[in-house]
């Protein structure tokens, strides 16, 4: 950890131009979450009338929604260009294990993620795609616990597959699969219960 810390911050100094560059960006999408949800939650409104016939809204809607979904993805892909660039190269099993842990969370977490935001209360489920409002949020709760819990687990089982060291992925790994197992089979049982799933 000490060593990969260090290049980093080498490569911040370095390459202070990108550093800067994406932190004005992440800065500016984080800054307008909220005006973002507020404006998600107009085109809702909008959308929700009976004789609204404008797909339109709906494009919006979709794009401010990925939007809304996209900076924790953004900062993961950002480290893991860093990280594969710098410590991939001093040959490390651990670095490089690193770098590919951070593109298994982005890939894992985006999706999740995008579905989470799709079934808010103002957002495309709901009001666009006309959805059942207690499933929309049936889905949307379940996957907030399962993507605090699991993606986690999912970048230690990444790391240690990546790793190239059996002995770590058949102890340690297998653990975090066999804790991983259990949360998807009760996210799954919750989602699609008969009575009152979807």
């Amino acid at each position: 950890w000490k060593s990969d810390g260090e290049q980093l911050l080498g490569d911040m100094k370095s390459r202070a131009w990108w550093w800067v560059l994406f932190a004005i960006g992440i800065t500016v999408m984080l800054g307008n979450q909220a005006r973002l949800r507020r404006t998600l939650g107009q085109l809702g409104a909008k959308a929700d009338k009976k004789n609204c016939t404008q797909f339109l809204l709906t494009a919006r809607a979709m794009i401010i929604t990925l939007l809304i979904s996209a900076p924790v993805p953004i900062i993961l892909l950002f480290l893991y260009w860093r990280t594969s660039s710098l410590l991939a190269d001093n040959g490390l099993a651990f670095s490089k294990a690193l770098s590919h842990a951070l593109l298994l969370a982005a890939a894992v977490f985006f999706p999740m993620e995008l579905l989470r935001q799709v079934c808010r209360i103002d957002g495309l489920a709901i009001r666009h795609f006309e959805w059942d409002k207690s499933l929309a949020r049936l889905l949307a709760t379940n996957l907030r616990w399962l993507i605090d819990l699991g993606i986690p687990l999912s970048v230690l089982i990444g790391v240690f597959a990546a790793h190239g060291d059996t002995r770590w992925e058949a102890s340690l790994g297998r653990l975090a699969f066999l804790a991983l197992m259990p949360l998807l089979a009760m996210f799954l049982a919750r989602i699609f219960v008969p009575s009152r799933g979807v």
